[in-house]
């Protein structure tokens, strides 16, 4: 069972301080971006809902 949150708790706040601007950030996953578009498309023998049906057939869920 879920246990309820305090109100008047803070809710905690995670900061990574990278050293890079919000202008660096943006160009760096704008370049991730272009590199996904760009690569090559993988074709699975399986899909995604036929992996969950052997692993359910299988006991492993």
């Amino acid at each position: 069972m879920v246990r309820p949150a305090h109100i008047d708790s803070m809710p905690p706040i995670d900061i990574v301080d990278d050293g890079l601007t919000d202008a660096e950030i943006a160009a760096r996953v704008a370049e991730w971006l272009d590199d996904l578009k760009a690569a090559a498309p993988l074709e699975l023998p399986v899909s995604a809902a036929e992996e969950l049906a052997a692993a359910r057939r299988d006991g492993d869920l």
